[in-house]
């Protein structure tokens, strides 16, 4: 099956999230010649959100692969409200496309035009043709941050050789304290761990367990010990790719923060893209806004250090990733 607009090899970002992944997606948007698409799986009305199957395997079958590998036929040509739009000096755009894809960042202004037909959804559209050089879009590189999916990226990689699945790894003990802040601190409370609950005994299961009961009560140290199974899960997970695809590679959230110029040769040379001044220019000028502080977090280390050997104890992740 021919993926229309993706003549060239497709990065697939994927891990836990909150590690960096979206300085990933910014170090290859420096390229000239990518398009780069943020987890529009979560994107209302996008042709990606109703395919599902996403974190287990066998809930991914030949029809999920099928959507899928159509709404990756098409994403080259569609933007959604998570993506970059101020990115306006990409070789596939026109002069028209220069000018005006950075105004659909205003929500007032996609809602007009998707009221009166000129864009097809307000979340999720498709760009103008006038917005595009139709034989550089052709060639452009495709690069989609999918987080948490990797039954997606598994069979992706099997089943297409244009494939290249770019696992993003944190040590765990990072992974945590920005997931603490994020889902669990500041307000939030345990909305997200109650509502994710259901998938743990699959995961436990896959290890060879079947005491999920026993975490079900929400304390700090069964939210941490749930997240940690779930973070060994899916990177375990996209880690068993490499055994059997070359088309994988790992780059950890300490090499982006020690040696963002050297993870980004290794980042391009794995996409089939040239690394030229103008893009190293633009990586040294990226900056860690989402993250600009240290976290503070109230997560007692030694209870994280403890969980953090008991759940890793035989993953092959155990010495992984460590902190920079």
């Amino acid at each position: 099956m021919a993926l229309q607009g993706t003549e060239h090899p497709y990065i697939l970002i994927s891990g836990k999230g909150r590690s960096g992944s979206n300085r990933l997606l910014d170090i290859l948007d420096a390229s000239r010649s990518t398009v780069c698409r943020s987890e529009i799986n979560e994107i209302p009305g996008s042709v990606f959100a109703g395919i599902g199957g996403e974190l287990f395997s066998g809930d991914f079958g030949p029809q999920q692969l099928a959507a899928l590998r159509q709404a990756i036929s098409g994403a080259v040509t569609r933007r959604s409200a998570r993506d970059r739009l101020s990115q306006r000096d990409k070789d596939y755009l026109t002069a028209a496309g220069r000018a005006g894809i950075g105004s659909l960042e205003k929500a007032r202004l996609r809602r007009a035009l998707s009221a009166v037909g000129l864009l097809d959804g307000e979340h999720e559209w498709r760009l103008p043709p006038v917005f595009l050089k139709r034989d550089a879009i052709s060639g452009a590189r495709l690069v989609l941050k999918l987080n948490s999916s990797p039954s997606w990226a598994a069979a992706l990689a099997h089943a297409d050789d244009r494939c290249r699945v770019l696992h993003n790894v944190r040590d765990p003990f990072g992974y945590l304290q920005s997931w603490y802040n994020r889902f669990i601190g500041n307000g939030v409370g345990t909305a997200s761990f109650r509502a994710n609950f259901r998938d743990v005994p699959r995961i436990l299961a896959h290890f060879g367990r079947d005491d999920a009961n026993r975490l079900a009560e929400p304390t700090d140290e069964n939210l941490v010990e749930v997240e940690l199974w779930r973070w060994r899960y899916v990177n375990e997970s996209l880690q068993s790719i490499a055994a059997s695809s070359g088309r994988y590679l790992l780059v950890t959230y300490s090499e982006i923060e020690t040696d963002p110029l050297g993870a980004a040769g290794r980042m391009f040379e794995f996409a089939g893209l040239p690394l030229e001044s103008g893009e190293e220019a633009r990586i040294r000028a990226l900056q860690n806004v989402l993250f600009s502080s240290p976290h503070k977090t109230h997560l007692d280390p030694d209870m994280c250090a403890r969980l953090i050997d008991g759940v890793l104890e035989d993953s092959p992740l155990r010495g992984l990733a460590r902190p920079a």
